[in-house]
């Protein structure tokens, strides 16, 4: 995977491509239109966030896009699902993850 390249001042882009049998390891749930990063757990990201600590995907950061789909392409009360439906694909994954400010 390539570095991540900034996207806008509070959000990044990771890049991951799993294999049939990698875990991401993320537990998250929808928060409106996008998912909340609930939990890291063994797997890609944690891989990723060992590899680019600057750029480290962080407990209750927001999933808003993956491989271009956003959440607001989803249906009223579960805009989230098309950005879990993309997760869950065994191909290259371009995620942008936001950043809420404290």
């Amino acid at each position: 995977p390539r570095a991540a390249e900034p996207v806008k001042d509070d959000t990044f882009r990771i890049s991951l491509d799993p294999k049939p049998t990698d875990r991401l390891g993320l537990d998250v749930v929808g928060v409106g239109p996008s998912l909340r990063v609930k939990a890291i757990t063994p797997g890609l990201v944690k891989a990723w966030n060992d590899r680019n600590p600057k750029q480290a995907v962080q407990v209750n950061d927001l999933i808003v896009a993956v491989n271009g789909v956003h959440g607001s392409d989803g249906p009223p009360g579960n805009m989230h699902l098309p950005l879990l439906r993309a997760l869950q694909q065994k191909e290259p994954l371009e995620i942008v993850i936001a950043r809420e400010e404290e």
